[in-house]
Formats: structure tokens, C-alpha cells, sequence
């Protein structure tokens, strides 16, 4: 949690990481614009971090939804966001909700989720 000038309830919870021989870093803030999104991260899940001090985390963003982001070698991307399709196969099944990843040391992320769609009871 983050106390100071500027910091309230909507901002005051991030994540941090470090890398072998490199500074503490700040991966994600709540109140910043997720990536991906035209919408600040609302809530943060717990991080999931590999051997290579990389990171993924499920969080909410304001305004409804929720999604799984990692940081890949150009920053912090999205890798899954409800309301998007699952797969190729025209199903019409979507992504509702997401459980806290895995991250491989090759950058792969794998996680649970809730579907929705037509055919989901």
C-alpha cells in the first residue's frame, strides 16, 4: 500500500518486482490506464513472476471487466480480457471472469476462466 501526496483509495495498491541485478520496479498501479483498455486499473490481483523477474497478474478494471496482463519484452500487455472471444472456432464462448496466472521462465501464461456464451448454463 501507497501513503503520500496524491495517493488515495483508488491508487494506493501496486505491484513491484525486481530483476537480478536491476532496482525495484514499479509492473502496475491501480488509477493507471491498463493496457489494452481505455480504462485504469481498478484492483490488482496477486502476481504470479518467473525466474527472469518478469510478471503476470489477473486485476478489474473501472468500470466493469477483468482480464490477465504480463509484461512482455516491449512492457505490460494484455493477454486476456472478458468479453473476448475464446479461440477461432466461432462458438460465440467469451471470456467472464479469470483466476491468478502462471508465468512459465519462457514468458507463457497460463490461468483459469470463467466462459459465457449461448450454450454456457
Amino acid at each position: 500500500m501507497l501513503a503520500g501526496n496524491d495517493v488515495n483509495a483508488t491508487n494506493m495498491h501496486g505491484i513491484w518486482a525486481q530483476r537480478a541485478g536491476a532496482g525495484l520496479r514499479l509492473v502496475a498501479r491501480e488509477g493507471v490506464f491498463a493496457p489494452g483498455t481505455n480504462q485504469p486499473f481498478a484492483q490488482l490481483g496477486l502476481p504470479a513472476f518467473n525466474d527472469h523477474g518478469r510478471t503476470a497478474f489477473a486485476a478489474r478494471v473501472l468500470g466493469g471487466g477483468s482480464g490477465i496482463w504480463k509484461e512482455g519484452f516491449g512492457g505490460l500487455q494484455v493477454v486476456a480480457r472478458s468479453g473476448n472471444q475464446v479461440g477461432d472456432d466461432g462458438d460465440e464462448l467469451v471470456f467472464a471472469g479469470f483466476s491468478q496466472p502462471l508465468l512459465t521462465n519462457l514468458n507463457r501464461v497460463a490461468f483459469g476462466a470463467t466462459l459465457a456464451g449461448p450454450n454456457v448454463l
